[in-house]
């Protein structure tokens, strides 16, 4: 859940150091109380999350007034990452299925059903200290709100018309929808049996029944592939040239932890990619994915651009995106993903052409100070206007 920046104050009782279920025979148990600042930890540090485990209970609370959170009847784990609370009832163990490892079994979490009783209370810290709520019994109350819908698809890449199903656990629950974003009510078009849509939607479902309170609205958007194929200004380099025509629309998201696969790499030059679309649309936004690993010499672009047409002939003046790091900087010396939004907010556009600039050089802080940066790009995606 995302924290308010006016909790300022972190308090717990479990481990005092980061540690995780096969790496936590070195924290002490103890109570903690520590600035939120000093146990957040930047979402794209990699093996670095500032997790807890064999947590008590936990509190983020300010002079005036706090959260408490504890799982029932068992420990549970949490951190803080990016101005988000997170609170685990179970995490693997250091490295998981990547770290090359060979895990323990009772340190992996498992493919399989698992229940829990979250508990979060707000509480006034002029009348309460986080304390007050630790380990009490609380009835378990069956909610009065029905259940809320799970929407599912019948295919992987949504590039043809494609089936949409919802569901909804209550039985006899009547489940309404909408496909523009709005949010449905009992006017809004029933779910009798599965539909098919064609072009991009935002599916939002709501579950009612009589004397029950209506569910949380479950929401799903569906972007249409409209790509059909893309030409380079510049073919990217090798090894880094894989299933090039189609890399950049394959419905594959590469791994910034491993570049050999789902990435196109560009050293020496600019990215640039005309896209073509299988028809005119009203055109949003154009979502770019770049890898940045300075380990492997690959930095994130310091320009980005995006142009449009209509007949592939006469483009827009470029659209430039709005860049918010400086791959240049010591700060961005970590493994991440930059994920950057073009809006172009433009009707009638087939052809799409993409223009990425990288930093001149690699910074002095780097051991490779001063050689042709690598550029890495993986998945395009098209967003249209939503229409009903």
């Amino acid at each position: 859940m995302p924290l308010s920046p006016t909790l300022d104050t972190l308090e717990w009782f479990g481990r005092n150091i980061e540690s995780y279920p096969d790496r936590c025979s070195a924290g002490r148990i103890s109570q903690q109380s520590v600035p939120v600042k000093s146990a957040s930890y930047r979402s794209n540090d990699n093996q670095h999350w500032g997790n807890h485990t064999e947590t008590r209970w936990l509190a983020v609370r300010n002079a005036e007034v706090g959260l408490y959170a504890d799982i029932i009847d068992t420990f549970c784990h949490f951190s803080i990452t990016s101005d988000t609370l997170h609170v685990d009832y179970r995490i693997t163990g250091v490295g998981g299925a990547k770290g090359g490892m060979n895990l323990d079994e009772s340190m992996l979490v498992k493919d399989r059903h698992y229940q829990f009783v979250l508990h979060l209370r707000p509480f006034d810290c002029m009348e309460y200290n986080a304390q007050d709520f630790r380990r009490i019994t609380y009835p378990r109350v069956v909610s009065g709100i029905i259940e809320m819908p799970v929407i599912t698809k019948n295919r992987d890449r949504f590039d043809g018309p494609m089936q949409v199903s919802i569901h909804c656990p209550t039985p006899k629950a009547q489940i309404h929808y909408t496909l523009d974003g709005s949010v449905p009510n009992e006017k809004s078009p029933l779910y009798t049996k599965p539909f098919t849509i064609q072009k991009s939607v935002m599916v939002r479902a709501r579950a009612f029944k009589k004397g029950e309170a209506p569910s949380f609205v479950a929401s799903q958007q569906f972007i249409f592939d409209y790509i059909v194929s893309c030409t380079f200004g510049h073919k990217p380099n090798t090894p880094y040239n894989k299933n090039a025509s189609r890399a950049l629309f394959d419905g594959e998201f590469g791994d910034v932890n491993d570049l050999s696969h789902g990435w196109l790499g560009f050293s020496g030059h600019d990215i640039k990619v005309d896209l073509e679309l299988g028809t005119n649309i009203n055109l949003s936004n154009v979502l770019l994915r770049f890898a940045h690993v300075p380990d492997a010499w690959v930095f994130a672009p310091a320009e980005v651009s995006v142009s449009v047409s209509s007949d592939g002939n006469n483009y827009s003046e470029p659209i430039p995106a709005l860049i918010t790091f400086n791959a240049s900087d010591p700060s961005m010396n970590t493994t991440q993903l930059q994920a950057i939004k073009v809006p172009v907010n433009q009707d009638n556009i087939r052809f799409v052409r993409i223009i990425a600039k990288p930093i001149k050089r690699i910074p002095d802080w780097h051991r490779a100070k001063g050689l042709n940066p690598w550029m890495m790009i993986d998945e395009i995606e098209i967003e249209e206007v939503l229409t009903k």
